[in-house]
């Protein structure tokens, strides 16, 4: 028996966004679990003719789960949320709690984001399930982007006196704004970069908050070791995860191990990441960072010593790969599903 779930999002479709890249890994495992999905953008949504949902997902507990709470209202359906990570910030607004108190259940993408819920979602302690993000190896030949800048050649420079300065690129995946520290990463990066003249530090991600974007676009612009790429499409990221010496991620908050994180460890990338809880969950598939120092000295080392990043990076995928295995998270998800639904 088919049955139909609407995800709604805080957030559109079109944009490079973890929680579009979550809903759509979600509608397709699901998939095969008997489960049409609907993927829409919360705001203003109304819902298409010949389509009335069994159950109704919304990822964000304040700018998806308010609207979804109105529309199972209205048509009788139970809902769920799943808490994305800007929701668990700060002080939750009322509609926000008042439609977390209204779920039938409640999904963490990991235990610190559940015991985070806990904390400003008091409703959400009976109701929590936590569904880790499977790890996704890309399939078929990396799609190579268009009017990537060009890397050094090596051997320009010898600021190590061995005669070889190995081009490195290090990837930054994330949309610019605040909570990403895109700023903090080109202050605590810059004498690295002075000092090893084959660095570059490539941002791929669209502006999602438009006074930091202008203040980092600025910024970026000083430098000629760094480049904004712009917003990748999905599909063409495993070409840079595969070419990056290492990807790397200064958040200050994140609902869950990311998805760019573990699916750069999918390609063998070695992750460098603050050290917050969300990134902790991955244990020994990132080397953490605290201070501007520890990120220089975790870059450095794979900057310098490119054999030693490779054998890193591989080490990750193996974890990555058994840790957050592909098929446990959507058979999770259908079981929790299938106990919201009426029994026929």
């Amino acid at each position: 028996m088919t049955h139909r779930l609407l995800i709604l999002l805080p957030c559109a479709l079109d944009v490079a966004r973890g929680n579009v890249t979550t809903a759509q890994r979600l509608a397709g495992g699901l998939k095969r679990h008997g489960f049409e999905s609907l993927l829409a953008e919360a705001a203003d949504f109304v819902l298409p003719e010949g389509f009335s949902p069994d159950v109704i997902l919304a990822i964000h507990a304040e700018n998806a789960a308010p609207q979804a709470q109105e529309l199972a209202e209205r048509l009788g359906v139970p809902y769920l949320v799943m808490f994305s990570g800007t929701d668990l910030g700060g002080k939750p607004r009322k509609e926000g709690l008042v439609a977390v108190s209204g779920a039938s259940a409640c999904v963490a993408l990991g235990q610190s984001s559940a015991d985070r819920a806990a904390e400003f979602y008091a409703s959400s302690i009976q109701k929590m399930f936590v569904i880790p993000q499977s790890a996704v190896m890309p399939s078929g030949r990396p799609v190579t982007p268009q009017g990537l800048p060009d890397m050094p050649a090596a051997n320009s420079g010898d600021p190590y006196g061995d005669g070889v300065v190995d081009p490195a690129m290090i990837l930054v995946p994330a949309g610019i704004r605040k909570v990403k520290a895109q700023l903090r990463i080109l202050k605590a990066l810059q004498s690295l970069a002075e000092a090893y003249p084959g660095l570059r530090v490539w941002f791929a991600g669209p502006i999602l908050e438009k006074g930091y974007g202008a203040e980092f676009q600025a910024k970026v612009e000083q430098f000629s070791w760094a480049e904004w790429l712009g917003e990748i499409p999905h599909e063409q990221m495993p070409y840079l995860y595969r070419k990056a010496r290492l990807v790397l991620s200064a958040s200050r908050a994140e609902g869950g191990p990311p998805n760019a994180l573990l699916e750069a460890a999918m390609c063998s990338a070695p992750v460098a990441a603050s050290n917050i809880s969300a990134h902790k969950e991955l244990e020994n598939a990132a080397h953490r960072f605290g201070d501007d120092a520890s990120m220089r000295r975790t870059v450095g080392k794979w900057v310098r010593e490119p054999q030693r990043a490779a054998r890193d990076g591989r080490d990750m995928r193996e974890w990555v790969r058994t840790a957050f295995p592909h098929a446990s998270e959507f058979r999770n998800w259908a079981q929790l599903i299938q106990r919201l639904l009426p029994s026929d």
